[in-house]
C-alpha cells in the first residue's frame, strides 16, 4: 500500500512539474512545414513568402543555418524577447537558425540567434543588422520589404560564418548514447522500484508469520 501511494505521489509531482514547465503562451503557432515563414499575422504577400523561403534553402545548402519568420498580432502581453525564446523553443529550431517574430499590431519586434550563431555572431551585431536592414521598412510600414531586407542582411552574415562540420555519423552517434543513457536511467529506476516492493512484501510475510489464530506468537529472546 505504502508503495503505491508513493508511486502516485511521484507520478503526481512530475505532472505538476511538467505543467509548470508549460510556457505560457496558450496561441503560439506551429512551426510551418515546407517553409521558414509563418504569417499569422497575414502581412506578407505569398510572393515575399517565396522569396524568403529561397534565401533560407540556400543558406541550409551553404553551411546548415536559416532564418525563419514568425508575425502575430500581438504577443499576449509578453515581450518580444520572451516570446521569441518560446517560438525558438516550440519550433525545435537548431543551434544553427535565426527567428524573428513580428508583432504587427504594437509594431515591436525581436530576433533570436542559436548557439552556434551566437558564437560567432553576438546580440549586438543582430541589433545591428535589423537596425540598418530592418528597421526603416518595419517603420514605414512595408513589413514584406523589411523582412526581405533582414534576411538578405543576415544571410550574408551567416554565409561568411565557417561553421565546423558535424558529420552525420557523429550526430547517430550522440543520439545512441543519449538513448542509452535514458534506457540506463529507466533500468536503475525499475530495479529501484522493484526492490522496494520485494522488501514491503518481505516485511509484510514477517509480520504475517508472528501471528496464529488472530493472535501474535510470542518473540522469542536469546538467552543470556
Amino acid at each position: 500500500m505504502r508503495i503505491k501511494k508513493t508511486i502516485t505521489a511521484i507520478c503526481v509531482l512530475i505532472f505538476a512539474l511538467l505543467a509548470a514547465a508549460v510556457p505560457a503562451f496558450a496561441d503560439l503557432p506551429a512551426r510551418p512545414i515546407g517553409t521558414c515563414v509563418r504569417d499569422t499575422a497575414d502581412v506578407l504577400p505569398d510572393e515575399t513568402s517565396e522569396e524568403l523561403a529561397s534565401i533560407t534553402s540556400a543558406l541550409a545548402e551553404k553551411n546548415g543555418t536559416g532564418i525563419y519568420l514568425l508575425t502575430v498580432p500581438g504577443f499576449e502581453g509578453k515581450k518580444a524577447r520572451d516570446y521569441a525564446v518560446a517560438a525558438f523553443e516550440k519550433w525545435q529550431l537548431t543551434g544553427r537558425e535565426v527567428i524573428l517574430v513580428v508583432d504587427t499590431k504594437d509594431r515591436d519586434y525581436y530576433a533570436l540567434a542559436g548557439s552556434e550563431v551566437s558564437e560567432f555572431v553576438d546580440s549586438e551585431s543582430i541589433k545591428g543588422v535589423l537596425a540598418r536592414a530592418f528597421e526603416p521598412g518595419f517603420a514605414a510600414g512595408n513589413d514584406g520589404a523589411a523582412a526581405v531586407s533582414f534576411f538578405n542582411s543576415f544571410s550574408s552574415v551567416l554565409a561568411s560564418v565557417d561553421f565546423p562540420i558535424v558529420s552525420e555519423s557523429g550526430n547517430v552517434f550522440l543520439r545512441v548514447v543519449v538513448v542509452i543513457l535514458i534506457l540506463l536511467c529507466l533500468f536503475i529506476i525499475g530495479v529501484f522500484v522493484i526492490r522496494t516492493v520485494n522488501i514491503n512484501r518481505s516485511r509484510r510475510r514477517r509480520r504475517a508469520a508472528r501471528y496464529v489464530n488472530g493472535r501474535q506468537l510470542p518473540v522469542r529472546r536469546p538467552r543470556r
